[in-house]
C-alpha cells in the first residue's frame, strides 16, 4: 500500500535515532538494515505498531530498548499540502526525524501547520477485538459520539495546539500504555480532514523486526489544503453580469459557489441572497453541481423571503453535502477556483461548482435606467476552528473574514454585484406645422419589433410600473392580457415605463445599451390624418431620466427629452347641407325647366 491508499492511518512514522555506540559498531550495519525495514513498513502501514510478543536481549541502540521504557514520547508533526505524492517517500539512512527538505519532497507545497488541537481516547482492552471497535467503525463516529462511547477519568484528553513547526508531543508513562485513538479536535477551516483521518496508536511501540521497544517516534498526519468557498453571481446566463428586462418579467439569476477541497468537513453551506426593494422573489429553480441535479428537501432546502426580510436562503443538507463529497474527487474540487468562478460559463463534471437558479422580477419601485444591484454570499461552517490563510506570513493577524461563532457562522465576502435594469420612454403629440400645438386623444399600440403583427400585452408587472400614467389617462384602461394602448393627454403627452433594453457588451459601464420599439397609431386626433407607418423609438438608460443615478424614487416624473410624434391636418372639404347647396339645387332645377320648355317649342 502507498501512503495515500492507507485508508485508516494516513500517517508517516519515523524512528528517532540515538548516537551509535562505538563498542557496538559490529552490530550497527545489521541493525540499520532491520530499522530501514521497520521504517518502510511504518511508512506503508501507518501509526499502528503491534506489541512485541516476546523478550529480546537487553541492549539499546537507535532508540530501541529490550525492555518497556518508562515513558514513550510520540511527536506528532502536522503537515498540510496542496497534494501529496502517490509513492512512498525515499527513506534516508540516519533514522532521524524528517528534514524540511524531506518534508517538502512528500508532495506539492508541503508545510507544517500550527494551531491544530488533537484529542486522544484510550480504547478499553476488552474492546480491542470487538468488531464494533474497528478502525472503520471508529472512523464513522463523530467526536460527540466518541465522547459518549469512551468515558471516565484518564480515558480521553486534549493535547496542546501544534506549535509554529507543526509539532506537539504525546507522552505516556509505562502505566498509561495501551491502545489510543487520536483525532483532530479542531483544525484550520481551510484544510481537509479527509486526509487527516484519525489514527490508532498502540503503546509501547515496538520495532517491527522484534528487536525491542521504542521510546521515541515521529508521526506525520497529513492534511490537504482546502480553500474556503468562493461565491459569484450571474444573470440571464452563466458568465453574464448584467441584463435588462420588462417590469414583471422573470429574471434568472445564477448563484455560484466553489467546491472547497475540504467539502467533506462542511456541516453548513448556505447561499444567502438579499433582494433589492426593486426586485420581487419568484422562486428557486434547479440546484446542481456539475451536471448532477440535487433534490429539493432532500439535498437542499429553500427559505423564501418573509414580510420582515427580503433574504432568500438555499441550504445544502448533510445529504447534499455528502453527495457532493462522494461524487467530486479531490482533484476536481476547487476547479473552478476563486479566480475562475466569476468567468465560468459552463458547469461540467470535469470542473464542477455548486449552482443555484434564483428567479426574481422587477417591480414598480424600479427607477428607469438605474441599475438594480444584487449580490449573494455563502454562509458556511466546517470542522476547522481557525479561519486564516496558512500561507499568510502573519498567521496571528486577525482574518478579513471573521471566524464567526456557533450563533453566527462565518460567511464569504459578497459576490461581485450583478445589475438588472428596465427603461422607459416619453412622447409628445403635436401638429406637424406647429410644434407648440399639442394634440390630445391620439391612440397608439405598442410593438416589440417592426415585423410584429401582434401588439404587446399588459402584464401585472407592466400595469404596476405604469399605474400613475394609467390613472392620469395616458393609457386606455389596462387589463392583463389585453393590448397596451397609449393615449396622448390634454398636453399631448404620453409615456411607457418598464421596457427592457439590450446591454452593450462593448462597454463596462453599468446600464449602457438600447433597444428599438415601435408604435402604431390606431386613432388620430380630431381633424388630423391617421399615421400609416409604425413609429420607431429607442429605450435606453437615459430615455426616461437624463441622469437615472440622481433619481431617488420611481415616482419622480421623467425629465428626458420626449420624442415628438407629428400629425398633419386632414385636407379642407366644403361642408354639405348649407344654404349654398339649396341655391345650387334651385338653379339647377330652373335651368332644367327652361331647357324642357325650349325643347317643346322646337317640336311645334
Amino acid at each position: 500500500m502507498g501512503e495515500l491508499t492507507n485508508k485508516y492511518s494516513s500517517v508517516i512514522v519515523r524512528l528517532s535515532q540515538q548516537k551509535r555506540r562505538e563498542k557496538l559498531m559490529t552490530r550497527t550495519s545489521k541493525l540499520k538494515q532491520f530499522n530501514r525495514v521497520a521504517l518502510a513498513m511504518m511508512l506503508l502501514g501507518g501509526a499502528f505498531v503491534p506489541a512485541v510478543p516476546y523478550a529480546q536481549p537487553v541492549f539499546a541502540i537507535n532508540g530501541v530498548s529490550a525492555s518497556v521504557p518508562d515513558s514513550t514520547t510520540v511527536t506528532i508533526v502536522k503537515l498540510q499540502a496542496d497534494a501529496y505524492n502517490s509513492t512512498v517517500p525515499k527513506v534516508n539512512e540516519n533514522g532521524q526525524a524528517l528534514t524540511n527538505e524531506e518534508i517538502g519532497a512528500l508532495g506539492t507545497n508541503v508545510r507544517t501547520l500550527s494551531n491544530v488541537i488533537f484529542k486522544w481516547y484510550k480504547i478499553p482492552e476488552d474492546k480491542l477485538n470487538d468488531p464494533e471497535w474497528t478502525n472503520a467503525k471508529l472512523m464513522a463516529k463523530t467526536e460527540a459520539q466518541l465522547d459518549a462511547l469512551i468515558t471516565g477519568d484518564g480515558n480521553s484528553g486534549l493535547l496542546d495546539p501544534t506549535a509554529e513547526n507543526g509539532e506537539v508531543q504525546f507522552i505516556r508513562t509505562k502505566e498509561q500504555n495501551g491502545t489510543y485513538w487520536i483525532i483532530e479536535h479542531s483544525a484550520p477551516s481551510e484544510v481537509s480532514a479527509g486526509y487527516a483521518v484519525p489514527f490508532r496508536l498502540t503503546l509501547p511501540l515496538s520495532a517491527s523486526d522484534g528487536s525491542g521497544y521504542l521510546s521515541e517516534a515521529h508521526v506525520y498526519p497529513k492534511n490537504v489544503t482546502g480553500k474556503l468557498p468562493s461565491v459569484d453571481k450571474d444573470v440571464n446566463q452563466l458568465g453574464s453580469n448584467e441584463g435588462s428586462y420588462n417590469a414583471g418579467q422573470d429574471i434568472q439569476f445564477y448563484l455560484k459557489g466553489t467546491i472547497p477541497t475540504n467539502i467533506d468537513t462542511y456541516s453548513k453551506y448556505d447561499f444567502t441572497d438579499t433582494l433589492d426593494e426593486a426586485l420581487d422573489y419568484v422562486g428557486v429553480g434547479k440546484v446542481q453541481f456539475g451536471t448532477t441535479e440535487l433534490i429539493k428537501d432532500t439535498d437542499y432546502t429553500v427559505t423564501p423571503p418573509t414580510t420582515d426580510s427580503r433574504t432568500v436562503t438555499v441550504s445544502l443538507t448533510s445529504e447534499g453535502l455528502d453527495k457532493i463529497t462522494r461524487s467530486v474527487s479531490l482533484d476536481k474540487r476547487n476547479h473552478p477556483s476563486a479566480t475562475e468562478i466569476g468567468n465560468v460559463t459552463e458547469n461540467t463534471d470535469a470542473n464542477p461548482f455548486i449552482q443555484v437558479e434564483l428567479k426574481a422580477k422587477i417591480n414598480d419601485k424600479a427607477i428607469m435606467g438605474k441599475g438594480i444591484k444584487n449580490e449573494t454570499k455563502i454562509v458556511y461552517k466546517n470542522s476547522g476552528g481557525n479561519h486564516h490563510d496558512p500561507n499568510d506570513p502573519k498567521p496571528n493577524t486577525p482574518p478579513s473574514t471573521p471566524p464567526g461563532t456557533p450563533e453566527t457562522p462565518p460567511e464569504t465576502p459578497p459576490s461581485p454585484p450583478v445589475y438588472v435594469y428596465t427603461g422607459g420612454k416619453r412622447f409628445t403629440k403635436d401638429d406637424a406645422t406647429d410644434e407648440n400645438v399639442t394634440l390630445s386623444g391620439a391612440e397608439f399600440k405598442l410593438y416589440n419589433t417592426d415585423q410584429d403583427e401582434t401588439p404587446m400585452k399588459w402584464t401585472d408587472g407592466l400595469i404596476a410600473a405604469n399605474r400613475a400614467a394609467i390613472d392620469a389617462g395616458k393609457f386606455k384602461p389596462a387589463v392583463a392580457g389585453e393590448d397596451i394602448v397609449l393615449v396622448s393627454d390634454e398636453h399631448g403627452e404620453f409615456e411607457i415605463k418598464g421596457l427592457g433594453y439590450l446591454p452593450d457588451t462593448s462597454t463596462t459601464a453599468i446600464g449602457d445599451g438600447s433597444k428599438q420599439y415601435y408604435l402604431k397609431e390606431t386613432k388620430a386626433p380630431t381633424g388630423y390624418q391617421l399615421l400609416t407607418s409604425k413609429i420607431s423609438f429607442t429605450v435606453s438608460q437615459t430615455s426616461y431620466y437624463t441622469d437615472p443615478t440622481a433619481v431617488m424614487s420611481a415616482t419622480e416624473n421623467g425629465n428626458a427629452t420626449a420624442d415628438k410624434v407629428h400629425n398633419n391636418k386632414r385636407p379642407t372639404i366644403p361642408d354639405t347641407g348649407g344654404i349654398g347647396t339649396v341655391i345650387f339645387i334651385a338653379l339647377g332645377l330652373g335651368l332644367m325647366g327652361f331647357a324642357f320648355i325650349g325643347m317643346k317649342k322646337s317640336k311645334k
